[in-house]
């Protein structure tokens, strides 16, 4: 959900930034906004629900501030020739401005020339393009992506806390998420409890969510409180240690199988 909120507010603040910069462009000329200004919209991938939310969040801003938009984009984001053909045919169609959220940030730097040369706008969201040529971007509207981990970090505890109950003499565990790439699961160990010395075929990462354990990796000892993580590699013999009652999180991410 979460995701799909992000989305809605990236498409709205795209078509807001963009409209209000052709806009001002054409201040002297009184132009109306109303049914005056068509927009292109590029984005990623149509069968995506978080692009459906961006979608959404594109058509409602501009039907609140009185604009056109046509939206399109790939089947996936790995369609990559697809989605330049679908710029270079928004592009034909001459519009005031377009909107890109470009699957490839080098397949598609023809077709911003092209923008340049013509002097339609762009606004890239959601992914900048660095070697765009000069001229052809006026405007970026993205995510900090190491500001919303840190978020998502700060509010991790608050969220899953109550997942799994603090354990009564005993090692609890529940897991989130498991599949033949990654496991997400949750542990809550009383004091002095542990899971005793083992590898695993894949890396491994424990974030201690609540109170102090020893981590010990190929014979290291690691103590670790609330907010702290550690990485132990695929491989490498380690142990958990409840120094006193803690709850973390593990997550292993599985080597892909080579056939």
């Amino acid at each position: 959900m979460r995701k799909k909120v992000l989305a809605v507010v990236l498409g709205a603040a795209m078509v807001a930034s963009m409209s209000s910069m052709v806009m001002a462009a054409d201040a002297e000329e009184t132009v109306k906004p109303n049914g005056d200004y068509s927009f292109e919209i590029v984005v990623k991938s149509y069968q995506s629900s978080y692009w459906q939310a961006a979608v959404k969040g594109i058509q409602d801003e501009a039907d609140a501030i009185g604009v056109k938009v046509n939206c399109t984009g790939p089947n996936s984001e790995s369609d990559i020739a697809d989605q330049v053909n679908m710029i270079n045919t928004a592009i034909a169609s001459n519009p005031v401005g377009l909107g890109l959220a470009a699957c490839d940030t080098s397949s598609g730097t023809d077709a911003l020339k092209t923008c340049a040369e013509k002097g339609i706008p762009v606004v890239t969201f959601d992914t900048g393009i660095a070697d765009a040529p000069e001229g052809s971007v006026v405007c970026e509207v993205c995510t900090d992506n190491n500001q919303a981990g840190a978020v998502a970090a700060e509010n991790m505890y608050n969220n899953i806390k109550d997942v799994v109950k603090d354990a009564d003499g005993q090692v609890v565990s529940k897991t989130l998420a498991q599949n033949s790439h990654h496991s997400l699961t949750l542990f809550a160990f009383e004091k002095d409890e542990e899971i005793s010395t083992h590898s695993s075929g894949g890396d491994a990462m424990i974030i201690v969510l609540d109170g102090t354990g020893k981590i010990t990796i190929d014979g290291k000892e690691n103590i670790l409180s609330a907010g702290e993580a550690i990485v132990m590699p695929a491989g490498k013999p380690h142990a958990v240690y409840a120094a006193e009652r803690f709850k973390m999180l593990l997550t292993v991410i599985f080597p892909e199988e080579v056939e």
